[in-house]
């Protein structure tokens, strides 16, 4: 009967960096849903309270779905403490629930630059007002700098997850789950 392979710092760490905030992220999901459900039953309610202040068309389909979006917070919330637990316990769905995750995020991440970047981009912000020309230049300047900063930190991100699946997969953290 062979040994069971070392249990590495590497997998508790990523375990517990996964089921602590995920703690934190169910909290926030079951307040954003009882929020929404108590606040804005419909999200039309919500669209009028946005193109009301003025805001870009390109928040139209977040306010749309915003309990679409909220719910799917929630579960990814579930998801994370769930592969968490699994990754600590070495178990292999564990190992598989999170490298799923891990992809999920990388796609999530780039897809939400399909968002952000569109609705900030200086352009779409001429639509909150008439802004005089100084503010306006700095709204501008500061639209750019988010866009870059949100770019930065999306690759950075991706690149992370990346290495992490990239880790999961070695042999020797591989040969911790039972298949």
């Amino acid at each position: 009967m062979t040994a069971p392979a070392p249990r590495s710092v590497f997998v508790t760490a990523l375990a517990w960096s996964f089921i602590a905030p995920a703690v934190l992220m169910i909290f926030v999901g079951v307040l954003q849903v009882l929020m929404l459900m108590a606040f804005a039953p419909d999200g039309a309610d919500m669209l009028e309270g946005a193109r009301a202040l003025g805001l870009p068309a390109g928040f139209d389909s977040l306010f749309i779905h915003a309990r679409l979006i909220a719910w799917g917070f929630l579960g990814f919330a579930v998801a994370t403490l769930v592969s968490g637990v699994g990754l600590l316990q070495r178990k292999y769905w564990g190992w598989l629930a999170t490298i799923v995750l891990l992809v999920l995020s990388i796609a999530l991440n780039f897809a939400g630059l399909t968002i952000e970047v569109p609705t900030t981009a200086s352009p779409a912000m001429a639509e909150l007002g008439d802004l005089p020309p100084d503010l306006a230049q700095n709204v501008g300047h500061l639209m750019s700098a988010v866009n870059l900063l949100t770019k930065v930190l999306v690759f950075t991100l991706s690149a992370l997850c990346a290495w992490l699946i990239y880790r999961l997969c070695t042999p020797k953290v591989r040969a911790e789950f039972k298949h």
